[in-house]
């Protein structure tokens, strides 16, 4: 087994094991799951999409064996740097399901040590978004998906198919400049199929880079195409690293660059706040449309 896998599983470990101390904590209405008097305790497995490695599917403890939760898939980089876990924490403490796929392809297989062939992750993530509306737990109409660093750029990508199959998109510094030389044409109005809402998150210590995301949100069709941007400021890139003993001297993949990496400026009070504007956006969307069950 490779020491990614294992670093990554660990951290997947002690998580699910934090959230059996987890305090329910103070939540917007639209997160009310139950009552508040007790933890919330995530089961976990794996959902295998056809011919790929499985992503990891969490339930909140209070998932009934047919039911109408929201879900959010998670779509990192395959790094065991604590990003991931740092979302899925806290949508599992407010009664969301979560499903993680990684942008590197390696997968969640229990059954191999090697890395899967290449795949890429708009057909990864929507055949993870097929096995997630098999699951009698999720409302199909209410899921959503959050990308980070790599995995908000390839959601930008190909032909964004992934993109009717979701309710809500976050993009958390998803390399704007290059995405703009992406962004596929808008299909006329008669012809366009359905489109979630849209959430750009970056920072604005680069103005060069918050100026092309500004750019980025007009060319996906701005307020009037349900596409939102979110300004951190004073941030830089990976804010939402954590749980690495020197994170301050992380590395992560460039979004924009396959090989290149990008120097980490963690910073948990920003992150803090960047997750509860995601959070807001998110459950603003998934609980209508679970509503509407």
């Amino acid at each position: 087994m490779t020491a990614r896998r294992c670093a990554r599983r660990a951290i997947v470990g002690a998580v699910l094991g934090l959230l059996v101390a987890l305090p329910w904590v103070a939540k917007p209405s639209w997160a009310d799951h139950g009552t508040t008097d007790e933890p919330r305790v995530a089961t976990s497995r794996y959902v295998p999409p056809q011919g790929l490695d499985g992503g990891l599917l969490s339930l909140p403890a209070h998932a009934d064996a047919e039911g109408a939760l929201s879900a959010v898939v998670l779509l990192g980089d395959g790094g065991a740097d604590g990003r991931v876990q740092f979302y899925a924490l806290r949508l599992l403490s407010l009664g969301f399901a979560v499903l993680e796929v990684d942008d590197d392809g390696t997968g969640w297989s229990d059954s191999s040590d090697t890395a899967p062939d290449e795949v890429p992750a708009e057909r990864r993530l929507a055949a993870s978004l097929a096995a997630l509306h098999g699951v009698t737990q999720i409302a199909p109409a209410a899921v959503g998906v959050i990308g980070i660093g790599s995995g908000a750029h390839a959601l930008l990508e190909g032909s964004a198919g992934w993109r009717s199959m979701v309710a809500a998109a976050v993009l958390i510094y998803p390399a704007c400049e290059k995405a703009l030389a992406s962004v596929p044409p808008e299909p006329s109005l008669d012809n366009a199929p359905p489109r979630p809402r849209l959430l750009l998150v970056h920072g604005d210590a680069d103005p060069a880079a918050a100026a092309a995301c500004a750019s980025l949100a007009a060319a996906l069709g701005g307020a009037e195409a349900g596409v939102q941007r979110y300004v951190l400021h004073g941030a830089g890139f990976g804010w939402d690293v954590s749980g690495i003993g020197s994170a301050s001297a992380l590395m992560l993949p460039d979004p924009a660059r396959s090989g290149s990496r990008w120097r980490a400026v963690p910073d948990r009070q920003r992150a803090l706040i960047a997750l509860d504007q995601i959070l807001l956006f998110l459950g603003s969307t998934l609980d209508r449309r679970t509503a509407t069950q």
